[in-house]
């Protein structure tokens, strides 16, 4: 039987090219959504389930950690994890000289939750960044792939 929701057809590796590349769309996204968890600006960002603003002010202003935070903080970033595994098909079918530009933001969002994963999920302490030496690393080869492709 086939689903009627939505979102599933999205995700489906076999739905039409343009709903491939929205949902890769969508799933870069979502790692700016988990990075913008942490403060920025000196506000929190909004609620996620079980952390309301409330708490995220409180964790921000006494630089404490709090187990709802942690909890959905990993949540987020395996959800998205999961995003990007449905999505990652969907590079291909673009146009060849956006391949390069969008595969190396794809590799460099996805470092950002191996960084959030690596702190253990304390958007806090810390921003969770991609290391320059890691950057440099994918985006020159992904400059050079670029120019080919044009």
């Amino acid at each position: 039987m086939k689903s009627t929701d939505p979102r599933r057809e999205r995700a489906d590796p076999s739905s039409p090219p343009r709903a491939r590349r929205s949902f890769l769309a969508n799933g870069l996204g979502l790692a700016g959504a988990a990075a913008a968890l942490a403060p920025i600006a000196g506000r929190a960002a909004a609620p996620l389930g079980a952390v309301d603003r409330a708490l995220l002010e409180w964790c921000r202003a006494s630089g404490r950690r709090d187990r709802r935070v942690r909890a959905a903080m990993a949540h987020l970033a395996a959800r998205t994890r999961a995003v990007y595994r449905h999505a990652a098909p969907g590079i291909a079918l673009l146009a060849p000289e956006s391949r390069p530009c969008v595969s190396v933001a794809f590799t460099l969002y996805q470092g950002i939750l191996d960084e959030l994963a690596a702190a253990d999920y304390d958007v806090f302490g810390r921003r969770a960044v991609v290391p320059t030496s890691r950057r440099l690393a994918v985006a020159l080869p992904g400059l050079v792939r670029a120019l080919l492709a044009r």
